[in-house]
């Protein structure tokens, strides 16, 4: 089924999700998690397309309240290890008007990427990022499904 992806609502977006290729067989595709609890999901790989969903408030404050105990607002902007072929993820957060962005390659041995990795993971599962790529995709627009529209 190819249908159509509304446009995103008007609400800001409070969290970011990119997932980026690797080596093997990793998972691809950005997300956007906006205030009013909408969200657009913008698959590469395994399946090009977007799907869109909205998270139950009850979620999204349980997403924002990880992202403060974790502090996520004072890590590091990047955490690295020299190695290659790893996927990465950049996450993004808009907490109290102010906007942060981590990149993360690899898993290192810092307590904070734990923290980082935890809420990465987190998001993934309370939107369920599996299931949506599993499911319908529809188009995109004329960005495409990995520029989101």
């Amino acid at each position: 089924m190819d249908a159509s992806v509304s446009p995103p609502s008007s609400s800001p977006v409070v969290i970011r999700l990119e997932r980026t290729p690797c080596l093997g067989t990793c998972p691809v595709y950005k997300l956007e998690v906006r205030a009013d609890g909408s969200w657009l999901l913008g698959g590469w790989y395994p399946r090009k397309g977007c799907a869109r969903g909205t998270l139950a408030g009850a979620d999204l404050a349980s997403l924002l309240s990880m992202a403060r105990s974790t502090g996520y607002m004072s890590l590091k902007a990047s955490y690295t290890l020299p190695v290659t072929d790893l996927p990465s993820v950049d996450t993004e957060v808009t907490l109290d008007g102010k906007t942060k962005a981590v990149h993360h390659y690899g898993n290192g041995r810092d307590p904070a990427e734990k923290s980082l990795a935890a809420f990465e993971q987190a998001i993934d599962q309370t939107v369920d990022t599996k299931m949506a790529l599993a499911g319908p995709l529809g188009t995109c627009g004329p960005k495409g499904p990995y520029g989101l529209p």
